[in-house]
């Protein structure tokens, strides 16, 4: 169920989109972004930019679903430049077992 709901939001769907626009529709759809500071400086982003990091945001999304046996987390993961989603990507999955 929430890996399929991670799944809808990546592709080109909000690739050029507002970046604002984009994390309220997320978090409309029950999946919650946090900004991560720390990557935004990361050198490898140049590829995805305009080749500065100039004004780059990265967001880590993720949604979590659990029961009486354990938390299953789904995450993407948003690079923005300018106010604009640039690239939304992933579909990284962890999950923690009461029997594991």
């Amino acid at each position: 169920m929430t890996a399929s709901r991670i799944a809808s939001v990546t592709g080109d769907r909000y690739v050029g989109a507002n970046l604002e626009q984009t994390l309220e529709d997320l978090e409309r759809q029950d999946i919650h972004c946090q900004r991560g500071n720390q990557y935004e400086k990361d050198e490898r982003l140049k590829a995805l930019t305009d080749g500065t990091l100039n004004d780059v945001r990265f967001f880590i999304c993720f949604t979590e679903s659990s029961s009486l046996v354990g938390v299953s987390r789904n995450m993407t993961y948003i690079v923005a430049q300018y106010g604009k989603v640039l690239r939304i990507r992933g579909n990284d999955r962890a999950n923690s077992y009461l029997w594991q």
